[in-house]
C-alpha cells in the first residue's frame, strides 16, 4: 500500500512539474501571461527581440501586437509581414508539432507548426479584405486551404496553456474557408487550387520582406 502511495505522489509531482515547468520557448509564457492581463507595453520589447531572432511563436505574436496596437502603433502592413514570416516556419517532427514527451528540438521552435498555421489563418483574412496588403483572393484561398488540409478537422492551439489554452476552432477555420471561396470567381479558384506548398512558401517569403 505504501509503495502505491509513493508511486501516486511521484506521478502527481511529475504532472505538476509538466504543467508549471519551463516553457520550451523562452519568453512565450511571460508574454502570454502579460497580454492576458493587459500588460502589453512591458511584453513588446521581448516579443520583438525573439521575433527578430526568427522564433515562430514571437513572429506570430508580434503580428498580433501590430494588429491591435499593443505596445506599438497599429500597423497592418507590419502585421502582415510578421505573419508571413511565421507562416513559412513549418517543419517535420514531434517537437515542431507540440509533442514534448520523448522529443527534442531547438528552444523557441516548439510547436512551431501551430504558430505557422495560426499565422496563415490570420493572413488569409488580410488578403481577402486587403488589410495591410493588396487584396488577393487567390493567395487568401491558398493560405486557408493549406490550414484546412493540415489541421484535418482539428482546432489550432494558439496560446495560454496555463489557463486552459486558447484555440482557433475547426468551425472558425471552415467558416473562413467558405467565406473566401464564396468571394472567388471560377478562374481565381482554378488558379488557387494549382498553387503548390512550395509555391505558397515562395509567395510568403516575398511577402515577408
Amino acid at each position: 500500500m505504501l509503495v502505491y502511495r509513493l508511486i501516486l505522489i511521484l506521478l502527481v509531482g511529475i504532472l505538476s512539474s509538466c504543467a508549471s515547468g519551463p516553457n520550451p520557448n523562452p519568453g512565450e509564457r511571460i508574454t502570454d501571461v502579460g497580454w492576458t492581463s493587459g500588460n502589453y507595453v512591458k511584453d513588446w520589447p521581448l516579443v520583438r527581440e525573439k521575433a527578430e531572432l526568427g522564433q515562430p511563436w514571437a513572429q506570430l505574436r508580434l503580428g498580433i501586437f501590430y494588429v491591435y496596437g499593443w505596445g506599438v502603433e497599429q500597423n497592418f502592413s507590419e502585421a502582415a509581414k510578421w505573419y508571413a514570416k511565421a507562416s513559412i516556419q513549418i517543419a517535420e517532427g514531434d517537437w515542431a508539432n507540440g509533442k514534448i514527451v520523448g522529443a527534442t528540438g531547438k528552444p523557441g521552435y516548439f510547436n512551431q507548426n501551430s504558430d505557422a498555421y495560426m499565422a496563415r489563418y490570420n493572413l488569409s483574412e488580410f488578403y481577402l479584405n486587403g488589410r495591410g496588403v493588396q487584396k488577393d483572393n487567390v493567395l487568401a484561398y491558398a493560405l486557408i486551404k493549406s490550414v484546412v488540409e493540415a489541421q484535418k478537422g482539428k482546432s489550432i492551439f494558439f496560446c495560454c496553456e496555463f489557463n486552459g489554452g486558447r484555440y482557433i476552432s475547426n468551425t472558425d477555420i471552415t467558416k473562413r474557408f467558405d467565406e473566401i471561396k464564396n468571394a472567388m470567381s471560377t478562374a481565381e479558384l482554378s488558379k488557387a487550387d494549382a498553387i503548390s506548398e512550395g509555391e505558397l512558401v515562395h509567395l510568403l517569403q516575398v511577402a515577408s520582406q
